[in-house]
């Protein structure tokens, strides 16, 4: 389980980057540039048939959640669309927290959809 969070934990901070590197460079807001950016990746993503063996597991399809917050906690990306707008008070361990001067308050969660808060 821990080398599962660690993953998770590692790619948080991958599209934390990614999303901090475009808001530095545009002048859209973060809830825009995570929409175009993370929509077409998770969408693509989500339609992957997937064959992969894990242990005794066969895995199908890809159920992970996406969501973004700003600086107060509240939901400026879901993949799922479910909880945008909304307060995200519980904290988990897949977050990747923002760099300074770059996109003040991003926060990255990544979580299996079992999981959702």
């Amino acid at each position: 389980m821990e080398a599962v969070e660690e993953s998770l934990n590692d790619t948080a901070h991958l599209l934390a980057s990614l999303l901090e590197r475009e808001f530095s460079q545009k002048n859209d807001s973060l809830e825009k540039i995570s929409e175009r950016i993370l929509s077409p990746v998770m969408q693509t993503t989500r339609e992957r048939d997937l064959n992969s063996k894990i242990f005794e597991i066969t895995k199908k399809k890809v159920d992970l959640q996406l969501y973004v917050t700003d600086e107060r906690g509240i939901v400026i990306y879901d993949s799922e669309k479910l909880k945008k707008d909304r307060t995200i008070l519980k904290r988990t361990t897949y977050i990747s927290p923002y760099k300074e001067n770059t996109a003040p308050g991003l926060v990255c969660y990544l979580v299996p959809k079992k999981d959702y808060l």
